[in-house]
Order: structure tokens, then sequence, then C-alpha cells
């Protein structure tokens, strides 16, 4: 990792420590002042010594927080932090100043003035620890365990030579999207820069990052990854400065709100395009016409199928942007491409759902509800029920019986 800091001081040197929100406070910085993330990454950009932030920004953020307020937090003695908040936390408390103003030195001079663009903008007042929960300051401590905050840190020094390589040997490590394996530390997933290095070294001093969540340790994993996979780029192509699609919360999967949310997101990172047409023109209309119109008419078996093909129609689509973010960033920007995806997953799901046990009866209510246009009007139509009826059923299965026509009388 292309990391400025190079402290060998003792214990950890944070890099980056990120917190974001939309929130409201009574301190002597305006709320103008305060950055969103979107701009934070738009003045990174135009910024060339600012640029520092580079490998300590994630790319995948969970919703409430992709669209957060940044707050510096530490600067100086080589390494640099700074916070975005979820939505709504309130971070009121917060001893905040103008960013000019920031105590700390870096090896250039006072951070606010070598960082003119930023300048103005806000900063935390006082130098956090971040790497122990009961180090962190009073106003933090309780937004950390109530998971209104995701902590990302960095360090070019080191986090304590002999004893840590112990530790890092005895416990379970997931791998990480370059290779490298993660380690928990405190509540917080960590990685060296260089592992094998530091294994060689008398006094260990190999970079590291971490991010914590306060008890979400799951999450900070995913934000973890998404940083790795945000500097390694794609077949020459480089993610820095793509926002990666936001996961929908696993414990929401099947609901309506489910392809609204996914528009949205796009929206949200991508304001000068249009979302993908399958996301309203297709799924958010189908699971509202399905549970608002179908559901009722339905057996009970009919009623468990679509509860549960929604769900995995929805799953497929997650699993996806969870294995292969940069290539869903990708699909997402080709609304055919994404169309033909989104048709391909269904035969799987509507046979793993049940489709094959259900009554006629029911097959037809959900055929019949289906617009003509999508799905014998089009080439991506006519396939899905082709492969359907081949992969759990008959092709008649999906012609409805004559007595359950509709009446055009």
């Amino acid at each position: 990792m292309n990391n400025p800091c190079k402290s060998t001081i003792r214990g950890a040197c944070i890099r980056a420590f990120l917190i974001i929100s939309a929130f409201s406070f009574s301190t002597n910085v305006h709320a103008q002042q305060i950055l969103k993330y979107p701009e934070f990454l738009r003045l990174r950009n135009q910024d060339k010594p600012y640029r520092m932030f580079d490998d300590g920004l994630p790319g995948i953020l969970p919703s409430t927080f992709s669209d957060g307020k940044v707050v510096i937090t530490g600067v100086g003695n080589y390494c640099t932090s700074y916070l975005i908040a979820k939505e709504k936390a309130g971070l009121r408390d917060l001893s905040l100043i103008r960013l000019k103003n920031y105590p700390t030195m870096d090896a250039t001079g006072v951070y606010g003035s070598f960082y003119s663009s930023l300048a103005n903008y806000a900063a935390f007042n006082g130098r956090p620890n971040p790497i122990y929960i009961r180090a962190l300051p009073v106003e933090l401590q309780k937004l950390s365990t109530q998971n209104s905050i995701i902590i990302v840190e960095g360090c070019g020094g080191r986090l304590d030579g002999p004893s840590m390589n112990q530790y890092v040997s005895q416990v379970n490590r997931p791998s990480l999207p370059d290779g490298r394996k993660a380690f928990l530390m405190y509540g917080r997933w960590c990685v060296f820069d260089n592992e094998e290095q530091r294994k060689r070294e008398s006094i260990p001093q190999s970079g590291f990052q971490c991010v914590g969540m306060g008890t979400d340790s799951l999450t900070a994993l995913e934000v973890l990854k998404s940083i790795i996979i945000a500097n390694m780029g794609s077949q020459g192509h480089s993610f820095r400065n793509v926002l990666m699609p936001a996961p929908y919360p696993a414990k929401d999967m099947g609901s309506p709100a489910y392809y609204l949310f996914r528009a949205n997101d796009y929206l949200v990172r991508n304001p000068d395009k249009k979302a993908p047409d399958y996301y309203l023109g297709y799924g958010d209309k189908y699971i509202r016409r399905f549970m608002e119109k179908t559901y009722p008419t339905l057996s009970g078996q009919g009623k468990q199928f679509i509860k549960r093909v929604a769900r995995a129609l929805q799953a497929e689509i997650e699993s996806k942007l969870i294995n292969d973010p940069q290539g869903f960033v990708a699909l997402e920007d080709d609304s055919d491409a994404f169309t033909k995806f989104a048709y391909n997953t269904h035969p799987k799901a509507y046979c793993e759902s049940g489709w094959a046990k259900l009554p006629k009866a029911d097959r037809d209510k959900i055929i019949i509800d289906v617009d003509r246009a999508d799905y014998l009007g089009s080439i991506d139509g006519i396939k899905t029920g082709r492969d359907l009826a081949e992969m759990c059923g008959s092709r008649w299965d999906l012609l409805p019986t004559l007595q359950n026509l509709p009446s055009f009388r």
C-alpha cells in the first residue's frame, strides 16, 4: 500500500479514521463546512497532496453511510484520520473546530494551511486513539457501540511486534480479495501491508489498515474488503474513484422496497445517469403487483411461493454484487445487459422456490399477471419461459388453462 505513514512509534499510528453521517451539532463550525462523502472524494481527486487518503477509502459503504458527512479527526506525525457518520447519528456533542486551526502538524506543516481546498472544513478538536475503544472520547464511544460509525484506520507504524505476530498466527483469518488475510483485533478487522516482511523484521514496522463498526464485525469486514478492491483495479482499470454499490440488508431480503433501494443507490453513485431499467421497470413493478394484487388470490402454497421467489430473485442480484462488485458496477452501466442478467436468474429462482409443485391455478394466476410485452413480447422473456419449462416443468405449464383466463367481456 502506498502509505505515507513511516512512524515507528510504539502502538498504533492512525492513517484513516472514518465516521459517516447527516447530523446537527452546536459548535463554532457551521453545517455547510462539513463535507459529504461524495464531495470528500471529489476534493481528493482535485487536490494532489490530498490523495494521500487514496488507499484508505472504502469502495462499498452501507447505504446509510454512503452520503454521510466527513470530519477530519487526526493528521500529523505522518498519520491522518477522518470520520464519516451514520445518517441521523447524534454528533452535536463533538468538539469541532475549523480545519485550518487544526492543532496537529504533519511533515509539511499545519494540515489546514497545506491542503487549501479543505482549510475551512471541520476537524475534530483532539487526537482520539481508535485502536482501543476505551481510549475513544466519551462522545464517540456511544456512537461506536451503537454501530453508528464506521472506523477505518491505517498506519505506517507498528502494531507491537512479536506478540502481534504470535497472535495473528493463532486466530481464524479470512482471505481478502488480494490474497492477504485479515485478523480480528479489539473488535476490528485489520490487515498488514506486508506481512512476510514484517515477520523478518527484528522490530516489526509494517503498515496496516483496520476497519471497525461497533459490534457489527461482518459489515466491518466487508468494508475492509471494499478498500482492498478499490485499490486493486481490474484489467487495467482503476476503481479508486468509484463509489461501490451498497449491499442490501440480509434481514430485509424479499421486501417490496428492494428494487427502489437498488435504483436509489445507483443514482446516489451516478447522479447524472439513469438507473438500469430492470430495477423499476420490471423488478419493482412485479414485486408490488404480485404482493398486492396476485398474492391475496393464491392458495397458501402459492402465497409461500411468492415470498420465497421474491427473496431468491433479490439474492441472485446481491450475490453478483458481493462476489464481483467491479463487474456489478459495469453491469449496472449497461441497462440491456443488466436486464438480460436479471432475466437469466428467474428460472433457477422459480424452480428452487417450488414452481413445479404449485397448483396449476396458482401458476396460471401468476402468469396472467405478467404483461404480455414482458413475457411473450421480448426475446429475453420468451427465453426465460422456455428455460423455466425445461428446468422444472412442461411448456404446457406456462399456458393458462381456459377457465383461468380473465374475462374480457
